[in-house]
């Protein structure tokens, strides 16, 4: 059997298609609410806090990818920035090398030049605060939501039972001047 030859054109086309048709299709159902992670609206302060856990870390145990999470965020307006840290189940820091890595995604929306989930944020133990100024910002509504995805690591000599990651997203409201 001959090989097919097939035009560059006809290639293009077909690629150009594929995205504008997987992204007329409506997003997969996710649920709606997990133990693992808890949202609270510090308004006063225009700041989201996302506390993820507990996990339980053994010292110098294997990393742990947790179960993606989802969360609707509760306000209209723009995300500016964000800042995290590790605490135990009384409040107190953790090392922050117990993080490995946190990505929050926007699973309704699409990057730009692919047909993969936006990417809102990411940290790790090398991500410190991160801002932009208020003229710059990413747009949500009440009810966006953001999957969760984390992998801690415990390369310490001690167990951390209930350790949990701190999340804060510094947001303006639609409106605010």
């Amino acid at each position: 059997m001959k090989p097919q030859r097939h035009s560059g054109s006809l290639i293009a086309v077909s690629w150009l298609l594929l995205p504008a048709a997987a992204l007329s299709q409506m997003p997969p159902p996710l649920p709606d609410r997990s133990d693992l992670v808890r949202i609270t609206d510090l308004r006063e302060d225009r700041t989201l806090e996302i506390v993820f856990g507990p996990v339980s870390l053994e010292a110098g145990g294997p990393h742990l990818r947790t179960p993606v999470q989802l969360v609707s965020l509760p306000v209209a307006g723009w995300l500016h920035g964000f800042e995290w840290e590790m605490r135990d189940a009384a409040g107190r820091a953790l090392p922050e090398r117990l993080l490995h890595h946190v990505s929050f995604i926007d699973p309704d929306q699409r990057e730009l030049f692919s047909d993969i989930p936006r990417r809102v944020l990411a940290a790790g133990r090398e991500t410190k605060r991160q801002g932009m100024p208020k003229l710059l910002g990413y747009p949500i509504v009440a009810g966006t939501r953001v999957l969760i995805s984390a992998m801690f690591a415990n390369p310490t000599d001690e167990d951390y039972p209930e350790a949990y990651l701190h999340v804060r997203l510094s947001y303006s409201l639609d409106g605010d001047g």
